[in-house]
């Protein structure tokens, strides 16, 4: 399980895309049919990954929890700073499973140190911020050049992950047509 999750986050792409990748790793190491990856700093939650309806704990977790159906593993970062794997099944979890999702955590706990003080990760609030910036950018140009203005909005709040085909596909097309 470390070599597989070395080697996952010793890749180099994209910090999301690594997340993606860890998680479906441990979805398919430990047999869980939900998981997500979040970073907690200050009240906010930023969800790195996630597969199926899974996260949103009321509290942030200090220590792992290996319930039958549920794989919680908390990950301090410094005194306001988490992050946290939740895996949950609709079957049962074996020993195995609670040892993968340990064993994957301390190679994942390293890799989110390491690429949070590189990035450090962005708010929600920051990307909304940069967006209401970047729209206002445009409706001063629109209105500069006179033109017509729209907007699409494309959810991607579902299942879908980073690196999936279509979205890939989708996100190219859209890229390519829209300013």
């Amino acid at each position: 399980v470390r070599d597989i999750f070395h080697g996952v986050v010793t890749r180099p792409d994209p910090p999301e895309l690594v997340a993606g990748h860890c998680l479906r790793q441990l979805l398919a190491v430990t047999g869980a049919s939900r998981g997500a990856l979040t970073l907690h700093r200050k009240g906010e939650i930023r969800r790195l990954a996630s597969f199926g309806n899974c996260g949103n704990l009321p509290t942030l977790p200090l220590a792992p929890l290996y319930a039958p159906d549920q794989l919680i593993y908390p990950m301090a970062i410094d005194d306001d700073h988490a992050a946290v794997i939740e895996l949950a099944s609709d079957g049962m979890f074996t020993v195995d499973a609670a040892r993968a999702i340990g064993a994957a955590g301390q190679i994942l706990h390293g890799w989110i140190v390491a690429t949070d003080s590189r990035t450090r990760w962005r708010s929600a609030r920051a990307v909304n911020s940069d967006f209401a910036r970047r729209i206002t950018e445009e409706l001063e140009r629109a209105k500069r050049f006179d033109l017509g203005l729209a907007m699409v909005l494309i959810d991607l709040s579902g299942e879908a992950a980073v690196d999936d085909p279509t979205l890939l596909r989708v996100t190219a097309a859209v890229r390519q047509e829209l300013r």
